[in-house]
């Protein structure tokens, strides 16, 4: 009986002889802890960009069309006329009619844009409260010092919307006499800011005179034709343009980080449907 039970016990182990224990797996990083800050941010920096790839669409597409419809049809209107009174001279009125419609078109486009100004407007006054609630929620590092995603903090994201955030975020310290020596040095950041609304302003403005020009019916053909190709040049380069896409570059890296798929779903600006 008792060789059996030897053969159905275990060998008893040499207490000096600690038992193995499994190797602990490595460790594998991990991502970052995302706050309400982040994730608010996040959703600004994408309606941003839809923002800007609209604005391209529009002055590539529907402003460059109404554009060129004016060119056209008061073309074909001034050519009739030069043709000889007779049953034989074209009638300029369905001309007139896609003329009117062109104006239309190309005043609407103006509108278009004045509605994504807007838009930039309040997204950049979210982006706003968001720095402000950080100032008072979070620490100054990580307003300051941490980054974000990749490298950037949250004070490099706010540079690249507007200066007046900053202004009154030097106003606000300025009150606080414990924070006098942060002063110095965002005063040289706020100084040389891109900011990308007045950039798109600024771009308006110009787009509005060249629709004037070509809105107007004493506008010589060739005059017109160099503003429509300054408006063509306007949605493919230019400060505007260069800002706002220096921007998206930086962006995209920074959500993205050094693994280029890593959140890609959530950064990608959101295709227009057809107009």
């Amino acid at each position: 009986m008792s060789s059996r039970l030897a053969s159905l016990s275990t060998p008893q182990r040499s207490r000096s002889s600690p038992s193995p224990s499994p190797s602990p797996a490595p460790a594998s990083p991990l991502k970052p802890l995302e706050t309400t800050h982040h994730r608010m941010l996040k959703l600004v920096i994408g309606e941003v960009r839809n923002v800007i790839n609209t604005w391209d669409e529009i002055i590539l597409h529907d402003g460059m069309r109404a554009g060129k419809g004016c060119i056209d049809e008061g073309t074909e209107m001034d050519n009739i006329l030069l043709l000889p009174e007779g049953p034989e001279r074209p009638s300029i009125v369905p001309h007139i009619e896609e003329m009117v419609m062109a104006r239309t078109n190309l005043q609407a486009t103006l509108t278009k844009l004045e509605r994504l100004l807007s838009k930039l407007a309040a997204l950049i006054e979210q982006a706003e409260k968001v720095f402000f609630d950080a100032c008072k929620t979070q620490t100054w590092d990580f307003v300051l010092s941490e980054p974000l995603w990749l490298s950037w903090t949250l004070e490099n994201f706010g540079e690249w919307f507007t200066p007046v955030v900053w202004t009154s975020f030097m106003l606000w310290i300025n009150n606080c006499s414990a924070y006098l020596p942060l002063l110095s040095s965002l005063t040289n950041a706020v100084d040389s800011l891109p900011p990308i609304l007045s950039a798109h302003a600024a771009q308006l403005a110009e787009l509005t005179a060249l629709a004037g020009i070509l809105l107007s019916p004493s506008t010589p053909f060739e005059t017109s034709r160099i503003a429509l190709e300054r408006w063509r040049d306007l949605g493919r380069a230019g400060e505007r343009w260069n800002i706002a896409h220096e921007w998206e570059e930086i962006v995209q890296l920074e959500l993205a980080g050094p693994d280029p798929v890593f959140e890609e779903e959530e950064i990608k600006p959101k295709r227009r449907g057809k107009r």
